[in-house]
């Protein structure tokens, strides 16, 4: 997430992730990178020594039968990790939330994008079930009107509200996103959404135009007519040298040379070495 600061435009200020449990990830296990608990302490000191918050991602799109539940192995992870001072979660379901907020009544929660929150209304029902932040739908990043509203929503009942802005999935023309989410809610290996995506994309790239991506460009002027000051960048299941090259066009608000494309992380990984092919298209 970035705020403004007068060294430079903007600064991180979280960072966020999980890793493999097996349960509760918007990733499946062979996407997160394979680390110990112990390790992950080790992590989360480092962490800390910056100053940075730490929110762990249990953003899973579903939970399965509600009887099914693991509550006693989540309630030890959660435990555990507020005990390393992570103070703030990240989740898709209100079931879950609403138990995470009953559980651990002093944690920060926050409503993931994947649920795909749209109006007042389930900002307010959110808000009832003890979500203390949104990251906003990403089919609404380009409604600059509606995210003012809904940013002002947030702000009279004391939540944050945050983008997430270079997602390059076509939510609204994608028939296979929501079943995306799911696959990996049951820690699935398959790759087939990914393969359709890539290849929608090799067919047809202007697709990442189409993309409700928010440009680093743009972010000073979100601020001043949204009043939103809080964005989040993807790329969790990415490698460090990707995050780190999205992150500095954004911390300057500045894409120079780069592609539409050069704003989400992996995807010409995804593609294979025989598909590397991007996107002619400058940032705008």
């Amino acid at each position: 997430n970035y705020t403004q600061t007068h060294a430079r435009k903007h600064k991180i200020t979280h960072l966020y992730g999980s890793i493999p449990a097996g349960y509760a990830s918007a990733r499946s296990d062979y996407r997160l990178k394979q680390m110990s608990i112990s390790a992950f302490m080790e992590y989360l000191e480092e962490v800390n020594r910056h100053k940075l918050i730490f929110q762990y991602t249990l953003n899973t799109s579903c939970v399965g039968a509600p009887e099914q539940i693991p509550y006693k192995k989540l309630y030890d992870l959660i435990d555990k990790l507020a005990y390393n001072d992570v103070q703030e979660f990240i989740i898709a379901e209100p079931l879950f939330l609403r138990w995470m907020h009953k559980e651990f009544p002093k944690l920060k929660l926050e409503v993931s994008t994947i649920a795909g929150v749209e109006s007042i209304e389930q900002v307010k029902a959110w808000h009832d079930l003890g979500a203390t932040s949104i990251c906003g739908k990403v089919e609404l990043n380009r409604n600059l009107s509606m995210l003012r509203l809904l940013n002002n929503t947030c702000a009279d009942l004391n939540m944050g509200y945050r983008l997430l802005v270079n997602e390059a999935c076509l939510p609204g023309e994608c028939i296979w996103r929501r079943s995306c989410y799911n696959y990996q809610a049951h820690n699935s290996t398959s790759r087939i959404s990914y393969e359709y995506c890539t290849s929608m994309r090799k067919k047809d790239p202007s697709a990442w135009v189409r993309a409700k991506m928010i440009y680093p460009e743009w972010i000073e002027e979100y601020i001043r007519y949204t009043g939103i000051a809080d964005f989040k960048i993807s790329g969790r299941t990415s490698t460090t040298t990707d995050v780190m090259r999205i992150a500095e066009m954004y911390l300057d608000g500045d894409s120079g040379d780069a592609y539409v494309s050069d704003l989400s992380p992996g995807y010409e990984r995804l593609r294979g070495q025989q598909e590397q092919e991007t996107c002619n298209v400058k940032v705008m």
